[in-house]
């Protein structure tokens, strides 16, 4: 609780003043923009994650200490946890450096001492960081808090319109993503960082995440081209001894490692499109299914739908995806289960699959679908008003924040909890892409 107040008291301290780091040596800066904490960072990757290290030190291991050990993992197995992560995850190497970078600014700022642990009686090590942004697949080693996820899965939901269902044709993307309870530490964290990879050799495309001091992967994020996506849950979740061999207690894999969904789905929004892959969503859906998934997600996919150029999907779609495999929805499928989503034009995801898996009740799935049925022209007030009708403000799940994308303008609004007001009934903050990369 004590780092909770100490974060707290940071966020007053600096706000609204940006944190610049030193001249040369530390390639990002720590701004506030309508209230909302921006961290800009640039250069190569190791040095993206050194200026997020170093300027987020203290509620980085703020998250280690009192969110990922003091209320999501099991202390008891956490050991076992991490190091079967860090045994069997394959992430591409730049984001390997980048996690090393994210350790080494972590350091340089308030020293290895300022890294202990009192939980788990060591200084966190870059494979810390690794579990940290592992989250997503740590849900498939149950080994985590047992009443933290003893109930069923009620965890984020989006939809979009584009085309017939949008004023001006234009793609809109709103979602929730929901973790966690209110007033938590990742409820109070919520960050957006916007990746600028200028002075890089590399042909990568600058994006903006929205994630928490440390969190490197992709869950909700667009880049400078309008390619996106929001990532939820699914809910096809195997068990540890479907994804690795149990001969006595000792966990083997075959294959022999597994990729982070996130880390993966940043690669593609990072590479997306390319002069391989020209259509934002078919690259999508290449990159995710040539990898190992080690659980269950329904990833909503987005690219701008005014533009022209080279496309075989629509502007948006659903991948969903399990150790099990790949398989794409779109539009065309709305009508193939009930509730039938009447429209060729507009989507709606939860955390539930309905292409991979036989299609199963959810509540929050039939409550957007009857309302988007209801809906003849989308904008961003409606598509708000929505998700709104299904977010959640209580244990153990909560709406942490909403997200608002137009990808043919790079156009973005968020909402997050302010006081007592939660993030759903808080007033969106609108940005656009240059103030959030301070062009």
């Amino acid at each position: 609780m004590k780092k909770i107040i100490v974060l707290l008291g940071l966020v007053l301290l600096i706000s609204p003043a940006a944190v610049h780091a030193q001249t040369g040596q530390v390639k990002g800066e720590l701004t506030y923009i309508k209230g909302k904490p921006v961290l800009r960072v640039w250069g190569t990757h190791y040095e993206m994650g050194y200026a997020h290290g170093y300027l987020l030190a203290p509620e980085i291991v703020a998250m280690l200490e009192d969110y990922m050990l003091g209320r999501l993992l099991d202390k008891r197995n956490y050991w076992r946890t991490r190091n079967l992560l860090n045994w069997y995850t394959r992430i591409p190497q730049a984001y390997r450096r980048e996690i090393q970078g994210l350790y080494d600014g972590m350091v340089g700022a308030i020293g290895k001492e300022g890294l202990y642990s009192e939980t788990i009686d060591d200084h966190f090590k870059p494979v810390d960081l690794l579990a940290f942004n592992m989250i997503p697949e740590i849900f498939r080693l149950h080994f985590n808090s047992q009443d933290f996820f003893a109930t069923p899965s009620e965890l984020c939901s989006s939809i979009s319109g584009w085309g017939d269902g949008t004023a001006d044709g234009n793609l809109i993307f709103a979602r929730n993503l929901d973790f966690g309870e209110p007033g938590d530490l990742l409820e109070a964290s919520t960050l957006i960082i916007a990746y600028q990879h200028r002075e890089s050799r590399t042909r990568e495309k600058s994006w903006v995440s929205i994630a928490w001091p440390g969190y490197l992967g992709c869950l909700t994020g667009m880049n400078e081209n309008g390619a996106g996506a929001g990532l939820n849950l699914g809910n096809e979740q195997p068990a540890l001894n479907q994804l690795l061999f149990n001969l006595g207690g000792i966990y083997l894999g075959l294959p022999f490692y597994y990729t982070s969904t996130a880390f993966a789905l940043r690669q593609s929004i990072e590479n997306s499109p390319s002069l391989l892959f020209p259509d934002p969503i078919g690259a999508f859906r290449t990159n995710l299914g040539i990898i190992n998934i080690a659980g269950s997600f329904d990833i909503h996919l987005f690219s701008p739908a005014g533009k022209g150029g080279f496309r075989l999907h629509p502007p948006a779609a659903i991948l969903e995806c399990s150790n099990r495999g790949t398989v794409l929805r779109t539009a065309a499928d709305n009508r193939n289960d009930d509730p039938k989503l009447l429209s060729n034009h507009y989507l709606a995801v939860t955390n539930h699959h309905r292409k991979l898996a036989h299609p199963i009740d959810c509540r929050r799935y039939e409550s957007m679908v009857q309302d988007l049925n209801a809906t003849p022209v989308l904008d961003m007030e409606r598509a708000f008003a929505i998700e709104r009708k299904v977010a959640m403000d209580k244990r153990p799940y909560n709406t942490v924040y909403m997200v608002g994308f137009i990808p043919d303008t790079l156009e973005m609004w968020l909402a997050t909890a302010q006081g007592a007001v939660p993030s759903y009934r808080a007033e969106p903050s609108y940005f656009s892409w240059n103030e959030i990369f301070g062009n």
